[in-house]
């Protein structure tokens, strides 16, 4: 695995793999570090189709296969918090953070994703809600 960036790991999805909605795939490809043609394709075993979204069972299993766990840390109802506070909450660790139908993955502090740049600059994506947050770990004796 070369290069786990958003960036790099989106090129392959659109231009080698013809793929779209693929937001679980690099979720998956980065907490696990792998790349994103394994996440790929073993979120495909897991029931994926291609140019559609990965369901989160279908991610807590590709992630169990690949070595590590998520565990579930945090959730909430109605006052949901921000990512931009999100990532201010968790600034040491690999955590999945889900909000309404969309993933990504935050590698200490920093989130791994297109919506990043907005976040960073305090843009109006900072403001979007979390539901949930996963801590990502290897399972032990890998």
């Amino acid at each position: 695995m070369k290069d786990n960036t958003y960036e790099s790991m989106a090129k392959v999805g659109e231009t080698v793999m013809n793929d779209t909605n693929f937001c679980g795939v690099i979720a998956v490809a980065t907490a696990c570090r792998v790349s994103f043609g394994k996440a790929r394709a073993e979120l495909k075993k897991q029931g994926r189709r291609d140019k559609k979204g990965s369901p989160l069972p279908y991610i807590e299993r590709a992630t169990k296969r690949l070595g590590y766990e998520a565990k579930l840390i945090a959730s909430w109802g109605d006052k949901m918090p921000s990512t931009l506070n999100i990532a201010k909450a968790y600034p040491v660790g690999v955590y999945y953070v889900l909000m309404n139908s969309h993933i990504f993955t935050m590698v200490n502090g920093r989130i791994n994703d297109w919506m990043k740049e907005r976040i960073d600059t305090k843009g109006a994506r900072a403001r979007s809600r979390v539901y949930r947050v996963y801590q990502i770990t290897q399972n032990k004796g890998d």
